[in-house]
C-alpha cells in the first residue's frame, strides 16, 4: 500500500513481521500495518530473513520463547538490578576517599606515616641545597633583623600582597599612592634584592608583656623557585642570648648543662602529647606561642599554590624555632616536602628527638655553621642537633671560601681538633649573625666548586671492567 508523507511525497510502507509468534498484542501468524514515519530500514536479504532471533523478547509468554539462549563468552554479564540508595549516599562515602580540603595533609589515626633510616635516607633527606637559595635565605634572616628600625609591622599589611612589579615601580619612582602610604622606599628595595620573582605574602608577630618587641614570622613566595619561604626570629633579648650562649632565661645552652636536668625536668618538657620527646623548655615555650596563625596561614597558602615546597629558616633563636616548625609540619603532613635551612642554630632536642626528626623521609635539615660554630654548642649522648651539618669556611690569602658538609653529624671534627684548625675564624665570628653568613656567601666566586658530597663518602667512581663496565663489589 501507499501513503502520502507530510510532505507530500509519496512513500511505500512496508509490512512487518512479528518479533515474536503467539504474543498477545500481535496475534498468531504475521501482521500487516504502516510503519512510523522516517523508520524505515533497508531491506534484508534474503539469507537474512531466513535466519531466526533466538532471544525471546520480555513480554512472551509462550513455552517455547521461554528455552535458554545461548551466550557468547565475551558477552558481559548482565547489569545488577538497580538499588536504592539514600540521598546522602555519596556525602557518607566521601570522608572516605578523600580529605576536606585538596591540598590538606592532615592525618588521621588510621594514616600510615612512613619512615626512613639515617643509613638508608630518602632522596630528598639528602639533596644540597644551592648556594643561591642559601643566600637567599640569609638575606631574608638579615632583612628581619635589619628592618627592626624600620617598624617592620607598621608597613607589613602594605607589602603583603604586593606584585613584584608594583614594588619595582615603587622602588624606582617612589611616588606614594593610597595604597602604599608609609611604606619605607629603603625596605622595599632590600625585599627586591633578596631574590628573583619574591614576594611577602604575610607576616605574623607575638607581643611578650613587658616588652615592645615582639617574636616575628615572615612568610614570602618565591616563584622562580616554587616555594613558600618561613623566616622565624626572636626578640633582641633572646637572639642574643643565643650568641652568648645563654638562654633566654639565663640557663646555659651548651649540652653539658642540659644534660644534667632531671627525669622530671625531661618529662615536664615534652613537645607534645602526640610527639613524646624532649625538647629545649624556652624554645618549647616560645614556638608554641605561634603556631596556631602559622599553621592556618600555610593552609591557606598551600591551598593557593598547590605545587609549592615549604622551606623554614631562621638565625640564632629563630633557627631553633624553625626546627621545631619543620618537624611539626612535616609529622602532620607526610606528604608534603618540606626543608629547613638555619643558620647558627642551638640544640633543639635530645636524641630521641634527633631519631624521630631524621627519620621522616619528607623533612631535609641543613644547618649552616660559620667556621669554628662548630664547636659552639657541641652534641653529647644526651643532647644532639638534627640533620646534616655545612661549615662555611672563609678564604684566606689566594684560598677561596669552602664548605663542608657531614651527614648525620658523622666525620665530624671534635671542638677540640677544630680549635687548631686553620678555619678556626676570629672571635668576632665564632657567634655570627645573618649578616657575617650573607658577606659569606657572597664571597663566593660564581665558578668555585659547590657541595657534591658528604665528607667520608666521596669514593669515586667506583670499580669498573673493560668498556666501561659497572661492577659492585660485595
Amino acid at each position: 500500500p501507499k501513503k502520502t508523507s507530510p510532505l507530500g511525497s509519496p512513500k511505500l510502507l512496508k509490512s512487518f513481521k512479528s518479533s515474536s509468534k503467539g504474543s498477545p498484542t500481535s496475534g498468531r501468524g504475521r501482521t500487516s500495518g504502516y510503519a512510523p514515519l522516517g523508520s524505515e530500514k533497508p531491506p534484508k536479504s534474503p539469507n537474512q530473513r531466513r535466519k531466526k532471533s533466538m532471544i525471546p523478547l520480555a513480554s512472551s509468554t509462550s513455552p517455547k520463547s521461554q528455552r535458554a539462549v545461548p551466550e557468547s563468552p565475551l558477552s558481559p554479564p548482565p547489569p545488577p538490578p538497580p538499588q536504592s540508595q539514600p540521598a546522602d549516599a555519596f556525602a557518607m562515602e566521601l570522608p572516605l576517599l578523600a580529605k576536606p580540603s585538596p591540598t590538606s595533609f592532615l592525618t588521621d589515626a588510621t594514616s600510615m606515616a612512613l619512615r626512613s633510616t639515617e643509613q638508608d635516607p630518602a632522596k630528598h633527606q639528602m639533596s644540597f641545597p644551592s648556594k643561591n637559595e642559601l643566600l637567599l635565605d640569609a638575606r631574608l634572616c638579615q632583612l628581619l633583623e635589619s628592618s627592626r628600625q624600620q617598624k617592620f609591622e607598621a608597613w607589613s599589611s602594605t607589602l603583603c600582597g604586593m606584585s613584584r612589579l608594583a614594588m619595582q615601580e615603587f622602588a624606582f619612582s617612589g611616588k606614594a599612592t593610597p595604597e602604599t602610604v608609609g611604606l619605607s622606599k629603603e625596605i622595599v628595595q632590600e625585599v627586591l634584592n633578596c631574590g628573583d620573582m619574591l614576594t611577602v605574602v604575610a607576616y605574623i608577630a607575638e607581643s611578650l608583656p613587658g616588652l615592645t618587641d615582639k617574636r616575628e614570622i615572615l612568610i614570602c613566595e618565591s616563584q622562580k623557585r616554587h616555594q613558600l619561604i618561613v623566616v622565624y626570629r626572636g626578640t633582641n633579648e633572646e637572639q642574643l642570648a643565643v650568641k652568648k650562649g645563654k638562654a633566654s632565661n639565663g640557663a646555659a645552652l651548651s649540652s653539658s648543662s642540659s644534660s644534667s636536668s632531671s627525669t622530671k625536668d625531661v618529662t615536664s618538657n615534652v613537645l607534645h602529647s602526640d610527639q613524646p620527646v624532649a625538647v629545649q623548655p624556652w624554645l618549647k615555650d616560645a614556638y608554641f606561642g605561634l603556631e596556631g596563625r602559622m599553621a592556618a596561614t600555610l593552609d591557606r597558602l598551600t591551598d593557593e599554590n598547590p605545587f609549592c615546597d615549604i622551606v623554614f629558616t631562621g638565625s640564632g633563636f629563630g633557627g631553633g624555632l624553625a626546627q621545631l616548625a619543620a618537624f611539626r609540619l612535616a609529622s602532620m603532613r607526610p606528604t608534603m616536602r618540606i626543608a629547613c635551612n638555619v643558620f647558627g642554630a642551638p640544640i633543639v632536642g635530645q636524641t630521641e628527638f634527633r631519631r624521630v626528626a631524621n627519620t621522616l623521609p619528607n623533612l631535609k635539615v641543613m644547618r649552616v655553621e660559620y667556621g669554628s660554630e662548630v664547636s659552639s654548642t657541641p652534641s653529647t649522648d644526651s643532647w644532639t642537633h638534627i640533620g646534616h651539618s655545612l661549615v662555611l669556611r672563609p678564604g684566606s690569602g689566594t684560598n677561596p671560601p669552602s664548605v663542608l658538609a657531614y651527614r648525620f653529624e658523622k666525620n665530624k671534627p671534635s671542638p677540640s681538633m677544630t680549635s687548631s684548625m686553620r678555619f678556626s675564624v676570629r672571635s668576632k665570628h665564632q657567634l655570627a649573625g645573618a649578616d657575617a653568613y650573607v658577606a659569606l656567601l657572597d664571597s663566593f666566586p660564581k665558578d668555585a666548586p659547590w657541595l657534591r658530597a658528604y665528607v667520608g663518602e666521596d669514593v669515586g667512581k667506583g670499580v669498573r671492567g673493560s668498556n666501561n663496565e659497572k661492577r659492585n663489589m660485595v
